[in-house]
């Protein structure tokens, strides 16, 4: 009876101990927020007025995707060698259309059967869609297409959409 009543005090010991770290969690989280919040605010009226390009450069945030796969033969077997890769969105899982450009890449190396590559995209075609990356591998569509998630549509935010509130914040003379 001993065991069991300590390895029930842990328990609950455990459980309060964890309610406290979800408290001070979403406290972080909630701060980290509202300071994100604030330079959103702050930082959308400056980059369309050209301060933030004046004081931090003209170096725009890249339009990538790192994608990274497997090639097979039909044996299963990893393959290894330099292949020409392309690389297209769809609007559906199956069928559907094309959407932006069909992107290519060259000799791209592959070894033990894994390929890394960083997809130029147009920010544009990340306009709030379901889209779907299809891979083809010297000249065979690979199948199935895999379902882009929502990271990559952040791109999306690189400039303010017009539902977006703007705020203007005059700047101290000084």
């Amino acid at each position: 009876g001993v065991i069991a009543g300590q390895e029930l005090a842990t328990t609950v010991g455990e459980v309060e101990m964890k309610k406290g770290m979800a408290r001070r969690d979403m406290i972080a989280m909630t701060a980290m927020a509202a300071v994100a919040l604030v330079v959103l605010i702050v930082a959308v009226p400056l980059k369309s007025s050209g301060v933030l390009q004046a004081q931090f450069g003209a170096s725009p945030v890249a339009t990538k995707i790192s994608y990274q796969g497997q090639l097979t033969d039909g044996g299963g077997n990893l393959l290894n060698g330099n292949y020409n890769l392309k690389f297209r969105l769809w609007d559906a899982a199956v069928g559907g259309r094309q959407v932006g450009s069909t992107i290519t890449k060259n000799s791209v190396p592959v070894s033990q059967g894994l390929f890394s590559v960083q997809l130029e995209v147009d920010e544009s075609d990340f306009n709030g869609q379901a889209l779907w990356l299809e891979v083809e591998a010297s000249g065979e569509v690979l199948g199935p297409r895999q379902e882009i998630l929502p990271v990559p549509y952040a791109l999306h935010s690189l400039s303010p959409a017009p539902a977006f509130v703007k705020y203007e914040v005059p700047l101290a003379a000084g």
